[in-house]
């Protein structure tokens, strides 16, 4: 499947309060094998399930604090689940020729607190 490999991720969420127009942004890294996804930046680590309905990615992913301090894009979380679905959105390859994947979504606990990203693909899975 062409989706698996290591891919770098960009977010940014919806702000906490009235008036801002969007208050974290953040970097890290996901693996997708098997439906299964991995991956994590300087102090989280994200689990999750990843699948694709009408050719569109979805995913679920346990994102958990591991070191340093608790700086979630979504503010001072110990841990949060977001819910994740790939939207139709220009460009779909970066200019290297890497395909990209657009995702929306938000948080489960809290659905007004949102999340934009972009997937970048970086290299197909060894082996």
């Amino acid at each position: 499947m062409d989706e698996e490999g290591l891919w770098s991720v960009e977010f940014i969420s919806s702000p906490q309060s009235q008036g801002q127009m969007w208050s974290g942004v953040g970097a890290g890294v996901v693996v997708l094998e098997t439906w299964k996804l991995f991956g994590g930046d300087s102090t989280y680590f994200y689990l999750g399930t990843y699948s694709f309905n009408a050719g569109k990615l979805t995913a679920i992913v346990d994102v958990k604090h591991y070191y340093g301090p608790r700086n979630a894009i979504f503010g001072d979380l110990e841990q949060f689940r977001l819910n994740l679905r790939q939207v139709d959105r220009q460009p779909t390859a970066d200019p290297n020729g890497n395909r990209l994947l657009w995702v929306e979504g938000e948080l489960e606990q809290n659905q007004t607190r949102k999340i934009a990203a972009l997937l970048t693909f970086r290299a197909p899975l060894p082996g």
